[in-house]
Order: structure tokens, then sequence, then C-alpha cells
């Protein structure tokens, strides 16, 4: 028999972004110390924005390092070329790559 889904209610998404961003933190400076790189499978859109934020205030304010974190996303439009600004990968430049090391 699984055991019960675990789950948290948090009061707004900011302190769950704060939350989530805690445990990559934890795992980016667990794996640094042992030089392994972070996966981390990213969505794209509004709702990751507060998510993306709260990386960058940890990267800017509290030295957070993402040098060693590699992305992948789970969607992006066919046939959409990097460079046109409805691009996942410009989305991602944008609101994420452009403000980490």
């Amino acid at each position: 028999m699984k055991p019960p889904a675990r789950f948290r209610i948090f009061e707004n998404p900011d302190s769950a972004c704060a939350r989530a961003v805690d445990g990559i933190a934890h795992l980016v400076s667990e794996r640094a110390i042992l030089g392994r790189q972070v996966v981390l499978g990213l969505v794209t859109g509004e709702t990751s924005l507060p998510f993306f934020k709260e990386l960058i205030y940890r990267h800017r304010q509290e030295g957070l390092s993402l040098k060693n974190v590699v992305t992948f996303n789970t969607d992006a439009y066919v046939g959409v070329d990097g460079s046109h600004p409805a691009s996942l990968k410009s989305f991602m430049q944008r609101h994420l790559f452009d403000h980490v090391d």
C-alpha cells in the first residue's frame, strides 16, 4: 500500500516559493561540496514568476550560486525559434537566466 500523499498549505505564493527555494538552496550547497550538479525541471508562465523571483533574490542577497544547476523545461512551442520573444528560451532568459550565474 502506498503511503498517503503529503502536502502543505501556505498563506500565499511567496511563502510557498520561499520554502521551495529553501530546499533547492540546501540541495545546491550539498551537491557543490561533492562537485556535483543539480538538475531542475521548470515550467514557464506567470505562475512560475514568484519562484524565479525568489531564486534571483537568494542569488543576489544571500549568494546562492546556480552555476552548477542544469535546467530543463517541460513546455515549449513547436516551431518557435529560440530568439522569438514568445519562445521558452526567451522567457527563461528574461525572467531567470539573465539574473543569476
